[in-house]
This record gives structure tokens, C-alpha cells and sequence, in this order.
């Protein structure tokens, strides 16, 4: 996939926006979300620290359609945390926008 700079400074302007609002993040609770969570000893609050410091360096892929056919377009980014780099899939859908942590 071809690396569109404007979309994904677009993307990550828009979802810092959306993460003022924390009532508007929502996390897919999803068995490997929760277990990767508390593998690496995340809380929801070392998450939004970790979001809202999201760059386009750490991009890795995307826009592309989601895979469960629900409207919106996924960004996956790649973050440095400690000696490990995080995999970070977004999305921001509806309106006003809210943000997914698929």
C-alpha cells in the first residue's frame, strides 16, 4: 500500500480531536485486546497517552476498509513501547466522529 502522508496526518488529527472527548473511544472488548493488555500491564490510561502520541512515522498501514464490513476506514500504526513496538488499529466512524480500538 502506498504511504498517502496527507490521509494519515488527516487520520491522526482527526482522532487526537476525537480523544479529548473519552466518552467517544471505544474499545472492542475482544479476548486478545484484553489479554494483550495485561500482558504489557496497560491501563485505558497508558492507552490514551500512547494514542495521542501517535505520528505519522508510525504508520504501518491503511486507510483500507474494515474487515467486519462496518463503514469506516482502519489505520494501523506501530508504537514504540519500551523494547517492543505496539500494534495500534484505529478507526473513526459515525457523526459526530468517535474513535474504535478494534
Amino acid at each position: 500500500m502506498k504511504r498517502d502522508e496527507k490521509a494519515i496526518l488527516d487520520f491522526l488529527v482527526e482522532a487526537k480531536k476525537v480523544l479529548q472527548d473519552k466518552s467517544r473511544v471505544f474499545f472492542v472488548p475482544t479476548a486478545k485486546n484484553r489479554a494483550e493488555l495485561t500482558c504489557r500491564g496497560l491501563q485505558v490510561s497508558n492507552v490514551f497517552r500512547i494514542l495521542a502520541r501517535l505520528e505519522p512515522r508510525d504508520w504501518h498501514s491503511g486507510p483500507k476498509p474494515d474487515e467486519n464490513g462496518s463503514p469506516g476506514k482502519v489505520f494501523v500504526f506501530y508504537h514504540p513501547y519500551g523494547q517492543e513496538l505496539l500494534y495500534i488499529k484505529l478507526k473513526i466512524f459515525g457523526q459526530p466522529y468517535s474513535l474504535g480500538i478494534p
